[in-house]
């Protein structure tokens, strides 16, 4: 809810879109480094946090780069087609990754570090392509609540 509130309140939904799928792709590319139960805490809160944003922003902000209100709807449709291929095929090559991961760097939280570091970086692919959707439709001002 807070990042709802930050985006109706003061940043606007892309903005405050942008801001949360940087930080949850700094969160996970950050999850590597935590080694102990007391790490996990503040990781896992601050994950939560950012990851909750960024699934509740989405539609939120397919509507706020929608110029034409009467094709909401399909748009937001078409996004979820993205999402949908994205959840069909993150399993698959989640799991290879896992398996070149066991092979590489052994069994135990190693393996898991190649599944990682993709998972974090396709979420800052996905915020410069929001930030170039932003440019797109604003320009490079910079205090343009959108």
């Amino acid at each position: 809810m807070i990042p709802a509130f930050l985006a109706d309140l003061y940043m606007g939904t892309i903005n405050t879109y942008i801001v949360t799928l940087l930080l949850s792709s700094v969160t996970l590319l950050c999850w590597p480094l935590v080694k102990s139960m007391k790490a996990m805490y503040p990781w896992s809160f601050a994950y939560g946090f950012c990851a909750g944003g960024v699934s509740s922003l989405l539609q939120a902000g397919i509507a706020s780069l929608n110029d034409e209100p009467h094709k909401t709807g399909v748009e937001i449709g078409m996004a979820f087609s993205v999402v949908a291929f994205a959840s069909l095929l993150g399993g698959p090559v989640g799991g290879k990754l896992i398996q070149v991961g066991e092979a590489t760097r052994g069994h135990g939280a190693d393996a898991y570090v190649y599944m990682i570091v993709f998972t974090g970086s396709v979420m800052f692919f996905g915020c410069g392509v929001l930030v170039v959707a932003r440019i797109a439709k604003t320009g490079y001002r910079s205090r343009v609540k959108v």
